[in-house]
């Protein structure tokens, strides 16, 4: 994480280290499905495990390589990942809160002062059903409610501010 309240901006990208075990944990399965595939009769369930975890492997080289990145400025806050780029004044967000995905993850979810009349993604489906109106999603490299608390005292110091 780059910056602070008052040198702005704040930069936090995605974890590096995150990135990396799931890229070695697709690998792993992906050489369990390769060996199961050589010697097995059951080779639909071997060869479908093997392209899905193989293309996991890809999609986290990837995000090694080239992290998701979250910008925090006096002017609100920039999010840009691999499927979308968004900007919003901080009068157009509030109340950010962590969201448990599942048991081992947490996404960033907050309001919207005026939010769309429908989801464009399951992701959002499943947000809006925990209680927020979007999400700057997970994997960061703070956890979740240390970075939802960031952007609640970054949204109050720079409305403040201006």
């Amino acid at each position: 994480m780059q910056g602070n309240l008052e040198q702005p901006p704040i930069i936090v990208y995605s974890s590096a280290q995150k990135s990396m075990a799931l890229m070695v944990g697709c690998g792993l399965a992906a050489a369990m499905c390769w060996f199961d595939l050589s010697l097995s009769a059951s080779a639909t369930r071997a060869a479908s495990g093997l392209v899905a975890f193989g293309l996991g492997v890809v999609y986290y080289a990837w995000l090694f390589l080239s992290p998701n990145v979250l910008t925090l400025s006096p002017a609100g806050l920039i999010l840009q990942t691999r499927w979308r780029n968004a900007r919003w004044s901080w009068d157009q967000v509030s109340h950010f809160r962590a969201l448990r995905v599942h048991i081992a993850s947490s996404y960033i979810g907050f309001d919207l002062a005026e939010q769309s009349s429908e989801p464009v993604s399951f992701t959002q489906y499943y947000v809006r059903y925990a209680g927020a109106n979007d999400s700057l999603g997970g994997g960061w490299e703070i956890g979740a409610r240390q970075l939802a608390d960031l952007l609640n005292s970054a949204r109050a110091h720079w409305r403040a501010v201006q």
